[in-house]
């Protein structure tokens, strides 16, 4: 890994060149830059710490994993794992997040790690060889830069693949509506692409719903 000096010069040359590749507006890109400039030491201090228990193996790598539900149907998980890093201990799964994280936000609200890192002890990322999975890591590239980490066990494994299929049997076989909250926000202070799938703004999440029975045809 380059020198603090170097690696902070090479990262600010490609995120100039990202900028520039993304056609940003030059106002946008002084002020992005100055912006970037002034967590980029943080940034590259935190990558140095990573490399002292692992090496990245796989970059945006992605996977697909099938779950046999107790009805004998197939139910396919599809994700895209951010990094993933191999040490002497195993593998660590990292997720970025370009805002502030938390070591709640990892502990409660990060299931999608849960769901990668059974994913990968079942060898479902085929860019990854053979292992197991020993923590999963949540990276926020906010004005403060954080990370935070947990340690993964074999118990925690069972666990999370059990609750997993409960919750997709449940979901499927039971028609449970498909919901974007779990636990609607009382402030509907909804912030991305996948919450306004959920179409908000045309109900409240926190009225009772309305069961509606939909007939199906076969298509012909």
């Amino acid at each position: 890994f380059p020198k603090s000096d170097r690696a902070c010069h090479l990262l600010r040359e490609h995120f100039s060149l990202v900028l520039k590749n993304e056609r940003i507006p030059i106002k946008l890109q002084s002020i992005w830059m100055a912006q970037f400039d002034l967590r980029i030491k943080e940034i590259v201090r935190l990558e140095k710490l990573r490399r002292r228990t692992g090496e990245p193996v796989a970059l945006e790598t992605f996977g697909k994993y099938a779950i046999e539900l107790k009805n004998n149907e197939i139910f396919f998980i599809t994700a895209k794992a951010d990094r993933i890093d191999k040490g002497s201990n195993g593998f660590t799964i990292y997720d970025y997040k370009t805002g502030q994280v938390s070591k709640r936000t990892l502990e409660r609200f990060s299931p999608q790690l849960d769901i990668e890192a059974i994913m990968l002890n079942n060898r479902s990322f085929k860019s990854v060889s053979k292992g197991s999975v020993s923590a999963l890591s949540l990276i926020g590239l906010g004005s403060d830069p954080k990370q935070y980490e947990k340690l993964v066990t074999k118990e925690n494994l069972v666990q999370w693949r059990s609750g997993l299929v409960k919750i997709i049997e449940q979901m499927k076989l039971e028609l449970t509506p498909f919901v974007a909250l779990a636990k609607p926000l009382v402030n509907n202070n909804f912030s991305d692409n996948y919450l306004h799938l959920s179409r908000f703004g045309e109900w409240n999440d926190n009225d009772e719903p309305t069961e509606t029975l939909i007939e199906t045809y076969p298509l012909s």
